[in-house]
Protein backbone atom coordinates (compact mmCIF):
# COMPACT_ATOMS: atom_id res chain seq x y z
CA UNK A 1 0.00 0.00 0.00
CA UNK A 2 2.78 2.56 1.30
CA UNK A 3 4.84 1.64 -2.57
CA UNK A 4 1.54 2.08 -4.58
CA UNK A 5 1.04 5.33 -2.53
CA UNK A 6 4.00 7.07 -3.84
CA UNK A 7 4.02 5.85 -6.81
CA UNK A 8 0.48 7.79 -7.63
CA UNK A 9 2.31 10.97 -6.06
CA UNK A 10 4.99 10.08 -8.52
CA UNK A 11 3.02 9.83 -11.36
CA UNK A 12 0.30 12.84 -10.32
CA UNK A 13 3.64 15.33 -10.24
CA UNK A 14 3.54 17.86 -13.23
CA UNK A 15 7.15 17.83 -15.04
CA UNK A 16 9.38 21.19 -13.88
CA UNK A 17 11.68 20.85 -16.99
CA UNK A 18 10.06 23.44 -19.85
CA UNK A 19 11.82 22.40 -23.35
CA UNK A 20 13.45 25.24 -25.42
CA UNK A 21 12.44 26.39 -28.63
CA UNK A 22 13.43 24.26 -31.80
CA UNK A 23 16.72 25.08 -32.57
CA UNK A 24 17.64 26.24 -29.08
CA UNK A 25 19.66 24.02 -26.62
CA UNK A 26 18.55 24.85 -22.71
CA UNK A 27 21.46 24.40 -20.70
CA UNK A 28 20.76 23.93 -17.13
CA UNK A 29 23.31 24.06 -13.86
CA UNK A 30 23.29 23.37 -10.11
CA UNK A 31 26.15 22.98 -7.73
CA UNK A 32 25.78 20.86 -4.48
CA UNK A 33 28.26 21.25 -1.53
CA UNK A 34 29.52 18.92 1.11
CA UNK A 35 30.86 21.56 3.87
CA UNK A 36 32.16 19.11 6.36
CA UNK A 37 34.25 17.50 3.75
CA UNK A 38 34.80 20.99 1.47
CA UNK A 39 33.58 19.69 -1.81
CA UNK A 40 31.93 21.74 -4.10
CA UNK A 41 29.59 18.92 -6.96
CA UNK A 42 28.65 21.00 -10.98
CA UNK A 43 26.96 19.89 -12.79
CA UNK A 44 25.52 20.92 -16.42
CA UNK A 45 23.27 19.20 -18.29
CA UNK A 46 22.52 20.81 -22.56
CA UNK A 47 19.48 19.52 -23.72
CA UNK A 48 16.91 19.87 -27.13
CA UNK A 49 13.70 20.52 -28.17
CA UNK A 50 12.84 16.59 -27.32
CA UNK A 51 14.46 16.76 -24.02
CA UNK A 52 17.26 14.99 -25.30
CA UNK A 53 20.91 15.13 -24.31
CA UNK A 54 23.47 17.11 -25.95
CA UNK A 55 25.95 16.96 -23.63
CA UNK A 56 26.86 17.02 -20.29
CA UNK A 57 29.45 17.54 -17.53
CA UNK A 58 29.90 16.97 -13.64
CA UNK A 59 32.68 18.56 -11.84
CA UNK A 60 34.18 17.31 -7.61
CA UNK A 61 36.16 20.86 -6.50
CA UNK A 62 37.61 20.34 -2.64
CA UNK A 63 36.95 23.96 -1.71
CA UNK A 64 35.90 25.50 1.65
CA UNK A 65 33.25 28.24 0.24
CA UNK A 66 29.81 29.09 0.14
CA UNK A 67 26.31 28.14 -1.59
CA UNK A 68 26.78 31.50 -3.55
CA UNK A 69 29.72 31.06 -4.38
CA UNK A 70 29.38 27.67 -5.18
CA UNK A 71 26.40 28.56 -7.51
CA UNK A 72 28.18 31.44 -9.59
CA UNK A 73 31.05 28.64 -10.12
CA UNK A 74 28.59 26.47 -12.19
CA UNK A 75 27.18 29.41 -13.43
CA UNK A 76 30.00 30.51 -15.22
CA UNK A 77 31.13 26.39 -16.41
CA UNK A 78 27.99 26.15 -17.68
CA UNK A 79 28.93 29.15 -19.74
CA UNK A 80 32.39 27.74 -20.29
CA UNK A 81 31.09 24.32 -21.56
CA UNK A 82 28.09 25.62 -23.83
CA UNK A 83 31.38 27.64 -25.70
CA UNK A 84 33.33 24.57 -26.25
CA UNK A 85 30.51 22.52 -27.38
CA UNK A 86 29.77 25.17 -29.55
CA UNK A 87 26.45 26.00 -28.53
CA UNK A 88 25.47 29.83 -29.34
CA UNK A 89 21.65 29.93 -29.52
CA UNK A 90 21.39 28.98 -25.68
CA UNK A 91 18.79 29.50 -22.71
CA UNK A 92 20.67 29.01 -19.32
CA UNK A 93 18.20 27.87 -16.76
CA UNK A 94 19.47 27.57 -13.01
CA UNK A 95 18.13 27.61 -9.75
CA UNK A 96 20.31 30.21 -8.10
CA UNK A 97 18.22 33.82 -8.62
CA UNK A 98 20.47 35.99 -6.78
CA UNK A 99 22.96 35.11 -9.08
CA UNK A 100 21.12 35.01 -12.38
CA UNK A 101 19.70 37.80 -11.60
CA UNK A 102 23.19 39.73 -11.28
CA UNK A 103 23.96 38.33 -14.25
CA UNK A 104 21.24 39.37 -16.20
CA UNK A 105 21.58 43.03 -14.60
CA UNK A 106 24.91 43.19 -15.95
CA UNK A 107 24.00 42.43 -19.58
CA UNK A 108 21.13 44.81 -19.78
Amino acid sequence: MMTAGRNEALNSRQPSWIPPLDGVIKVNWDASMNMAKNWVGLGIIARDIKGLCMGARSIMLQAKTDPRTAETMATLEAIQFSKEAGFWNVIFEGDAAQVVKEIKSDTQ
